[in-house]
């Protein structure tokens, strides 16, 4: 007598997370592993400029997730999962924002970190790494470095998101959105912190940002009206 082996379901997952650069999706990543279970959340990060889609972190070549993950959380834009995965456009998505302000200068020094430590073993690289370093001025010049937020949520409406959070209020959102989800775990993490970001930013640089990323400014008002606009729980 053969056996064959049941060909695994296919569940859809309950929550798609969409991961923006520099707006607590590390430290939220942890909160949903939490209430979730370490198994049941995986990271998810596609790559159109380099044809390549990674999950947990190793390349995906599957034409589905064959998994019972509950959710999906990383770095796509809704029109870049829904291409690659139609199956998931009626699953409740949700993200965070951050004032575009603070998510530029975040992101700068935080790859400033990065550069730092990859290259620091040597004083040659390190004389090379300060050749090459974009100065902040010029990260916020380069075309790639604007309307991040925007280039992420394109593909639908705010008002379609199941959640939008603010990074600026953190804790409140985080609270709402636990209720609103009925987790019964629930734990806040702090990770990925950039250190030595400048206290205090100047006027004529916030609004050289502002101007750089005017649709990134459009959507982060949006959200924060629409935060103004959430039901009680």
């Amino acid at each position: 007598m053969f056996f064959f082996k049941k060909k695994p379901e296919f569940v859809k997952p309950e929550l798609i997370s969409l991961h923006i650069y520099k707006a607590a999706g590390t430290s939220f990543f942890n909160t949903l592993k939490v209430a979730y279970g370490e198994q049941m959340v995986g990271r998810l990060d596609i790559k159109p400029e380099i044809d390549l889609i990674l999950l947990n972190f190793e390349i995906f070549k599957e034409k589905q997730i064959m998994t019972n993950y509950k959710v999906i959380h990383g770095h796509f834009s809704p029109n870049l999962l829904y291409n690659r995965f139609p199956e998931y456009q009626d699953i409740p998505i949700i993200t965070w924002v951050r004032s575009p302000v603070e998510r530029v200068i975040s992101n700068y020094y935080y790859l400033s970190e990065r550069l730092a430590f990859f290259l620091q073993e040597h004083e040659q690289i390190r004389s090379i790494r300060d050749k090459m370093q974009k100065t902040l001025d010029e990260f916020i010049d380069a075309e790639i470095n604007q309307n991040i937020t925007y280039n992420y949520l394109k593909g639908l409406e705010l008002e379609a998101y199941d959640f939008i959070g603010i990074v600026e209020d953190y804790d409140a959102d985080l609270a709402y959105l636990s209720k609103l989800l009925n987790w019964q775990n629930s734990q806040k993490f702090t990770v990925n912190v950039t250190e030595k970001i400048p206290r205090q930013i100047d006027p004529q640089l916030r609004k050289k940002i502002e101007l750089a990323n005017e649709k990134d400014m459009a959507i982060y008002e949006k959200a924060c009206s629409l935060k103004g606009k959430r039901k009680s729980i």
